[in-house]
């Protein structure tokens, strides 16, 4: 019988994740609190919040991925997708990878080692089921 056996770290992957993520939003957040952006800075910090304990991950996931990308635009709206006119501007690729790992943590929620997680809305994460031959 054939059984998929997951990878050790797959348990781990959403915390490592919501970790990474926090630590983007809470540097962001903070930054437009400082600033200008005072309402936006304080919803980034409520967000961070929430995913660095697993609260409503797939909820606060994809809220952030469209901040990310509303910044990414307004980025380009202001400085233009090349910097010094031939490299392209860094920023660029960092949202990319944000947005894209807060896509993945909509596809995988919280994991089990988070609040979600505890009130059983996330699934434990299991191998898939391969069927006998």
């Amino acid at each position: 019988e054939n059984v998929a056996v997951p990878h050790p770290f797959a348990l781990w992957a959403p915390v490592v994740i919501r970790v990474g993520l926090t630590l983007s939003l809470l540097l962001s957040g903070y930054q437009k609190i400082t600033g200008d952006a005072f309402a936006i800075g304080c919803v980034e910090l409520v967000l961070a919040v929430f995913l660095l304990i697993g609260f409503l991950t797939r909820f606060a996931a994809p809220l952030f991925a469209l901040l990310t990308l509303w910044n990414l635009f307004a980025s380009i709206a202001e400085r233009g997708l090349l910097v010094q006119g031939a490299l392209p501007d860094p920023t660029l690729s960092r949202d990319i990878g944000v947005i894209g790992a807060a896509l993945a943590l909509l596809a995988l929620g919280a994991g089990r080692f988070s609040v979600d997680g505890k009130k059983k809305e996330e699934p434990a994460m299991a191998p898939p089921a391969i069927p006998s031959q």
